[in-house]
């Protein structure tokens, strides 16, 4: 099962800080806004993740599989 949410997870805050980065410091309420906004999508994303975890299971829940070298009908990945 392909899930980004773990990724969006980690990914947000950094794109959304690398975003304030280019906001002029007079935009108080603008970065306020914008960080809040980030982590209350952050946590919820969260805790979506919470109600969708099987507890009944051993398997990787909520994994991404990325391939990233495929040579000779041999490929590795990243999970």
């Amino acid at each position: 099962m392909n899930s980004p949410v773990l990724t969006a997870i980690v990914i947000l805050p950094f794109l959304a800080a690398i975003g304030l980065a280019f906001v002029p410091v007079r935009f108080r309420f603008v970065m306020r806004l914008v960080a809040l906004t980030t982590t209350l999508l952050v946590a919820l994303l969260g805790v979506a993740l919470f109600w969708l975890f099987a507890m009944d299971t051993a398997a990787y829940q909520f994994v991404m599989t990325i391939p990233f070298c495929c040579l000779a009908r041999r490929c590795w990945s990243i999970r």
